[in-house]
């Protein structure tokens, strides 16, 4: 009986204890007033974040103001100067982490911080031969503007992340933003470093997606169930290969501006994407083939886009016209198979005011009726196919 008196009075003090510990790490952020502070004696090799620099470097807290501990580095203002090893540790991490980090070597988040929410990484002329980000089990929104690394950035085990930025600084709403202020921010400081990764895999979570001045291959389009928003600036499109949305239903924003070289982009597939409803493109971009189906939204600032084999499907006559109208010459085919919605009437609408360019336009044998073939017969530039 006194064994099993001790027993229950170690499992219940067990119990407490793991209760009373989880209180602890659950409770939310108390406010702390004291200000960020620097122990340039103390080691940063067990820190939360390490960061690698030039000895005398400056690295800049942009938030919090208060309650981090900066180790390996000397203060001065908001600006903590690197000691003679150059390895700058940073503690005390709360829900928000903004830094600016020039010319860094290393940039390393290898413990577990679950209070962490937001981080923003600022690495202007940083070549980072070490990029690592984990232990961070709830973290919702990321940007990283002008790394260069071959590291890959593997975002897969982020299970929450929703809002992810390379390259630009987010302005604010700028998911809400309407489409002229959107061109705005990505047109503005076109002259920006472009981000530079050995390959960027996606996670799953992902809401928002802006990527500006991409130079590297992205994994993960076919599986992004919860993205609502996608924006490409000047990406290089020889590494960012094919786009083809697979599972994002739910898309309602879709951007793409510019393009690095002259490499096309090899296929961007937008299917299935009902709810759909901003798109814009251009100018100065070159894919080989774009497929649209089931989706019409709102065009808005589009330009000159050169494609070479356009797969419109289950449109409507407006947004086929809308379209078509920003063709260059580089188009070959234009399918228009698979439009219900479409009358025979509406197709020579369309037909009639198709570009005078030397391509294939792709039908199905119900479509290609007599009144439709006269009217592509006066359109001398094209040929029909029959499929």
């Amino acid at each position: 009986m006194k064994k099993i008196l001790i027993l229950t009075t170690l499992l219940t003090l067990t119990a407490y204890t793991a209760s009373s510990c989880g209180s602890k790490n659950n409770e939310p952020n108390k406010e702390i007033t004291e200000p960020n502070k620097a122990k340039p004696e103390a080691s940063a090799a067990a820190s939360s974040v390490k960061i690698r620099l030039a000895a005398g470097q400056r690295l800049q807290v942009i938030a919090p103001s208060t309650g981090l501990t900066i180790s390996g580095a000397t203060q001065e203002g908001n600006s903590f100067v690197a000691g003679a090893s150059g390895l700058v540790g940073i503690d005390g991490i709360r829900d928000t982490l903004s830094i600016q980090i020039p010319e860094a070597t290393e940039l390393v988040l290898d413990q577990e911080l679950p209070r962490l929410k937001k981080l923003l990484v600022s690495a202007p002329g940083s070549k980072l031969a070490k990029l690592s980000f984990k232990g961070l089990p709830n973290l919702e929104d990321f940007t990283l503007v002008g790394a260069n690394t071959q590291e890959t950035l593997d975002l897969s085990h982020f299970g929450k992340l929703k809002h992810l930025t390379i390259g630009r600084r987010p302005t604010t709403d700028i998911e809400k933003a309407d489409l002229n202020s959107l061109r705005r921010w990505l047109n503005d400081n076109m002259n920006d470093v472009s981000t530079t990764l050995g390959k960027l895999v996606l996670p799953r979570s992902l809401e928002t997606l802006l990527l500006y001045r991409p130079v590297f291959a992205v994994e993960g389009w076919a599986q992004l169930p919860e993205l609502r928003m996608l924006v490409l600036h000047t990406p290089d499109a020889a590494k960012l290969g094919t786009i083809d949305l697979v599972e994002s239903k739910k898309l309602k924003r879709f951007g793409f501006s510019h393009i690095l070289g002259s490499t096309p982009l090899a296929r961007l597939a937008l299917k299935n994407k009902p709810e759909l409803r901003d798109l814009f493109w251009g100018p100065s971009i070159a894919m080989d083939v774009v497929e649209v189906d089931g989706a019409n939204p709102k065009l808005g600032p589009i330009g000159q886009a050169r494609v070479r084999d356009l797969q419109l499907h289950h449109l409507q006559q407006e947004t086929i016209l809308g379209l078509v109208g920003y063709l260059t010459q580089g188009l070959q085919s234009l399918d228009l198979r698979e439009n219900p919605d479409v009358t025979e009437a509406q197709l020579v609408q369309i037909i009639e005011k198709l570009p005078a360019y030397n391509a294939q336009l792709v039908l199905s044998g119900a479509q290609a009726t007599e009144a439709v073939r006269k009217a592509l017969a006066k359109a001398t530039t094209w040929s029909l196919s029959v499929k």
